[in-house]
């Protein structure tokens, strides 16, 4: 399963029971090269990301390789947590 990219307006924890989590974490200065999309497309109301991460369409989304060269990806395993905190 892949979630959009997004951001939450509070903290959480993430934890791992089975299988395996990669997450990317932008810096917030980022958010200008994510192309934030509108709120119509998202099932909660939570604003996301209109690029493709797995693969994305740099001709569409130029910005985007800046913000993937300032960005930080950890893959969770069983038994693994992570504290998101708040923007």
């Amino acid at each position: 399963m892949t979630v959009a990219p997004h951001f939450d307006e509070a903290s959480n924890i993430a934890v791992v029971a089975a299988g395996k989590r990669r997450f990317t974490f932008f810096p917030p200065e980022q958010i200008k090269n994510l192309y934030i999309g509108p709120l119509d497309f998202t099932p909660s109301g939570q604003p996301i990301s209109l690029v493709n991460l797995r693969d994305p369409d740099l001709k569409r989304f130029p910005r985007y390789e800046e913000a993937y060269k300032n960005a930080m990806s950890v893959e969770l395993n069983p038994g693994d947590a992570i504290y998101i905190p708040s923007p």
